[in-house]
């Protein structure tokens, strides 16, 4: 999965496109919540720190519902509702497997492009504070007397 995270631009640096790369093999191969609590570990992680905008990346890699346990759920409730149709959806499912894959790292790699740096704020003293979306939508949402 190298040459994928690599075309999709997470960044230059090749350790960081490795574990990408590890993480998008994970979610096709195992499932997508094993990727997101390696994420997790990543992002937590001292000594092995990504990106802030290859973490973006890898999110938006690893959303999605394609993988081969899928193949098993889609075959199990499709092959149920249509048992006479269950040789066209066993040719058929390896392809939406690829089509959803190609979807998420389609999603991923536009993030990457639009999206060049992920932080939403910086503050440069301590005095500043972010915006907060939550405290937004709670004053807005608060009936005043």
């Amino acid at each position: 999965m190298f040459p994928v995270a690599f075309v999709m631009g997470v960044t230059s640096d090749v350790q960081e496109t490795l574990h990408v790369a590890r993480l998008i093999g994970t979610k096709t191969a195992v499932n997508e919540f094993i990727a997101y609590k390696k994420l997790g570990d990543l992002i937590s992680s001292p000594s092995q720190k990504l990106s802030p905008r290859s973490a973006m990346i890898a999110t938006y890699a690893l959303c999605g519902f394609s993988n081969f346990c899928t193949i098993g759920i889609a075959l199990g409730i499709l092959g149920g509702l249509a048992p006479s149709k269950k040789q066209v959806l066993s040719g058929t499912i390896f392809r939406a497997l690829l089509t959803g894959c190609v979807c998420c790292l389609y999603t991923a790699t536009l993030a990457g492009i639009l999206v060049h740096d992920p932080e939403l704020c910086r503050p440069s003293n301590a005095a500043m504070t972010c915006f907060s979306i939550a405290n937004e939508l709670n004053k807005s949402t608060s009936i005043s007397k």
